[in-house]
């Protein structure tokens, strides 16, 4: 299979149009979120299944440190419920705490993960059902 070349927003070349070889191709295309019919979900949550819903979470969760940082309140959280505790749930939230580090060294000396509440809501007994048990605690 040959692939592309990528390049970045101004044109400069990250890496060079090579040549993948395989025995099987797998197309891992991915899946739309399902609320399993829960109530409330398609009202109130934002689903991450594509660039707008991804760049209006990243907006509103900026906002709120925003407001967060500007009160100064120590006890004041953001707090993020995610639907899901299997492999995506748990790299978003891991992420969501990155991203508290990153503006904290950026200038926002309020915040540290103390300033941010995550929650994962998982149906199964168990955060990344997946996995093996020891993985998983």
């Amino acid at each position: 299979m040959l692939l592309d070349e990528i390049r970045d927003d101004q044109g400069a070349l990250l890496v060079p149009a090579r040549r993948l070889d395989y025995d099987i191709l797998v197309l891992a295309l991915g899946s739309t979120s399902n609320d399993f019919g829960t109530a409330g979900v398609k009202e109130h949550c934002i689903f991450l299944d594509n660039q707008r819903q991804a760049q209006r979470f990243h907006n509103e969760m900026l906002n709120l440190f925003l407001k967060f940082s500007a009160k100064g309140d120590l006890e004041w959280k953001v707090n993020i419920a995610i639907g899901g505790g299997g492999a995506t749930g748990v790299e978003l939230s891991a992420e969501l705490h990155n991203a508290v580090q990153q503006l904290h060294s950026y200038g926002f000396k309020w915040l540290d993960n103390q300033a941010l509440n995550v929650t994962l809501v998982e149906a199964g007994e168990r955060i990344l059902p997946a996995l093996p048990p020891r993985i998983s605690s």
